[in-house]
């Protein structure tokens, strides 16, 4: 299980384990607006009861060595323990996965990943692939700056992740990558990640097909947005 929040370069990680065709294919199966899709796609009904779609998640998240991977940010962890009948607490979900390990993967800089957030929101650019083909200004790099709105982002990222420390701290205990690290050391980090959920660690692993989104723009933008965090922050201080 990826435990994470947005932007934290998950879709880079997961990428990676799944390139190596051991670690299951870990999707955002318990998104509330992606849940009809994921059943309709297998052919259930889009209102299927928890217990089949489980069942069918299972099915098709895993990998034929019977790895099952699945990513979750907090606010989906919270919808699926309410699907199953309590809170978010350790032991309801241990009980529905009863062998899972957690791989909590967070970022430092979290100023640049709500500007980050902010951008992908704006934009409808969510990822981007090596051989795209789009320049900085057709992927809409510069957007209207709403410093404010990334301020109240920061704000929600800051308190997912403190729910996902809560858990941990009363939970299982998660192997934790930070993005920084995934970044500067993406094959290293990817065979860690299989070595702890117990597939032996491929000896090569293909760099990434998606790529970096941030560019000038985007830069020039998180400038601009610690001056305004930066300012508001020592006025509240003096107030």
């Amino acid at each position: 299980m990826v435990a994470t929040i947005p932007r934290s370069g998950s879709w880079l990680l997961v990428e990676g384990l799944e390139r190596t065709g051991q670690c299951g294919y870990a999707r955002e199966y318990f998104r509330a607006d992606y849940q009809p899709r994921y059943a309709q796609a297998w052919g259930l009904p889009a209102s299927v009861p928890i217990g089949e779609y489980l069942e069918a998640v299972l099915r098709y998240g895993s990998t034929p060595n019977g790895i099952f991977a699945v990513k979750l940010h907090w606010g989906q962890f919270a919808h699926l323990a309410v699907q199953l009948g309590g809170d978010s607490e350790p032991g309801l979900i241990q009980r529905t996965f009863p062998e899972a390990r957690f791989v909590y993967l967070r970022r430092e800089d979290k100023a640049a990943q709500a500007v980050s957030l902010f951008h992908a929101m704006q934009t409808d650019i969510w990822w981007k692939l090596d051989d795209s083909e789009d320049d900085e200004q057709a992927s809409k790099e510069t957007v209207d700056a709403d410093l404010a709105a990334i301020r109240r982002l920061e704000a929600v990222l800051r308190e997912h992740e403190t729910q996902w420390e809560r858990f941990f701290a009363n939970g299982p205990e998660p192997l934790v990558i930070r993005y920084e690290q995934l970044v500067e050391r993406y094959a290293e980090t990817v065979q860690r990640v299989a070595s702890f959920v117990g597939v032996p660690p491929p000896e090569a692993i293909p760099p990434p097909a998606l790529r970096k989104q941030s560019g000038q723009g985007s830069e020039a933008l998180l400038r601009k947005y610690i001056e305004y965090r930066d300012r508001a922050d020592l006025r509240a201080a003096r107030s």
